[in-house]
């Protein structure tokens, strides 16, 4: 899929009460909205044109573990958190509630030793202890946040709030900017 292939599809039925969402992502997709009525007519519409397998229940899509409840659904990435920390060996580390020192910032040239860095750092042609340290503190604040989760509940409100943030030429080797969104229908 390229940068600008649409992957979720919205549709909205003439009395706008209904909802579907249809979420693609190569081979796989979630059919999702407020009717079973609907969502079960979508799924045999795309049967007849396409080979369909019905895998039931959502419980992982793209990592992400999904719970359902009574009042909505809690989506987690726990399993892939203990996963990571698994494989640097750091289950047992404990958690910081930051994911990164507000008080030293990471440079290329920092004058620390150099570490080897295969497999965790943007810097890998000149990587450092520095480095290292701050992958680790991002990994122990993995820890910090393991049970943390996203609790999603049916709501009748369709309004759509949205934040942004912007740091213009904040980076200070490459004067790069970086912007934020975040969209939620609360």
């Amino acid at each position: 899929m390229t940068r600008r292939t649409p992957t979720l599809l919205c549709s909205f039925c003439q009395s706008s009460t209904i909802l579907i969402f249809v979420l693609i992502y190569v081979d796989d997709i979630i059919v999702t909205g407020s009717s079973k009525d609907h969502i079960r007519s979508v799924v045999n519409s795309l049967g007849s044109r396409f080979s369909l397998k019905d895998l039931g229940h959502l419980h992982f899509f793209l990592n992400i573990e999904v719970i359902s409840f009574n009042d909505g659904l809690l989506l987690t990435q726990s399993k892939l958190i203990v996963d990571v920390l698994s494989r640097f060996n750091m289950l047992e580390a404990k958690g910081v509630a930051t994911p990164m020192s507000t008080t030293e910032p990471l440079t290329l040239n920092d004058g620390s030793p150099t570490a080897n860095a295969k497999e965790y750092c943007q810097f890998m042609h000149c990587p450092s202890m520095k480095h290292w340290q701050a992958a680790k503190r991002l990994l122990r604040h993995l820890k910090h946040t393991i049970t943390y989760g996203l609790h999603l509940r049916p709501s009748t409100s369709t309004k759509l709030v949205a934040y942004t943030d912007a740091d213009w030429g904040g980076d200070p080797i490459s004067h790069a900017s970086t912007v934020r969104d975040i969209v939620d229908m609360p």
